[in-house]
């Protein structure tokens, strides 16, 4: 399985992003460093040394230059600001996050050659990731990783990626990925219907604004429901 998509999946898996953001947020972690060891282990692909050093090295110049500073804005444009209207910070927030993750994506594709081609023997997952983190920051607590070995300790302890496969291949409320798809074009045109509402409104002589805010609120009810949908379909890998 190659990395991107196997990373999209793990993410959202149950307890993996939060176990990930905790190492993040608490211990300065790289998640998508993390999520290529995992890939790694799961795919039996062996790690040397050398190429450890090299894949935490990469992974450290990019977070710092590119992905730390553009998390940084995103995170910032969750909150409101004098003067500048809510939709067009909304909207710019949603471009900053695709950019992110294409930052992300970048990184996965430069850690995947890192890793051998050709599987190896079953490797002591604890023990591999510990030697990560410990690479990244000798200084985090030993305990750090627990929550983190927890949530993927079925696919460690169950046949790594075939287990994965297995995994992954169950949809909530059986939906196939075709509904899915469906149902968020019809939110988008929905919100989209809305958005036009919006601007007749506000262009008219005298703008009923009490109007204008109800349907401004059903406009972030539909964004929220197209998220989940999304995020179905394309897990983020972001914090």
């Amino acid at each position: 399985m190659r990395l991107w998509d196997f990373a999209r999946s793990a993410y959202a898996r149950p307890g993996v992003a939060a176990a990930c953001l905790q190492l993040q947020d608490e211990h300065g972690q790289c998640v998508a460093l993390l999520l290529w060891r995992i890939w790694a282990l799961a795919e039996r692909r062996p790690v040397g040394g050398a190429a450890l050093d090299a894949a935490v090295a990469t992974s450290r110049a990019w977070e710092t230059a590119v992905v730390s500073p553009l998390r940084e804005v995103r995170r910032e444009l969750r909150h409101g600001f004098p003067l500048i209207a809510d939709a067009a910070r909304a909207a710019l927030r949603d471009r900053v996050e695709v950019v992110e993750r294409a930052a992300e994506r970048a990184l996965l594709e430069a850690l995947e050659a890192r890793a051998a081609s050709t599987p190896g023997d079953d490797p002591d997952w604890p023990a591999a990731l510990a030697a990560l983190v410990v690479a990244w920051d000798p200084a985090v607590p030993a305990d750090a990783l627990a929550p983190l070995l927890d949530s993927i300790g079925p696919l460690a302890a169950d046949g790594g990626s075939d287990t994965f496969h297995a995994m992954n291949d169950e949809r909530a409320g059986g939906e196939t990925e075709a509904e899915i798809r469906l149902g968020l074009a019809q939110l988008r045109q929905a919100h989209q219907d809305l958005d036009d509402a919006v601007a007749a409104l506000e262009a008219g002589p005298q703008p009923d604004q009490l109007q204008i805010a109800r349907l401004k609120k059903k406009k972030l009810v539909l964004r929220d429901q197209i998220a989940k949908l999304d995020n179905r379909l394309t897990p983020d890998i972001i914090a």
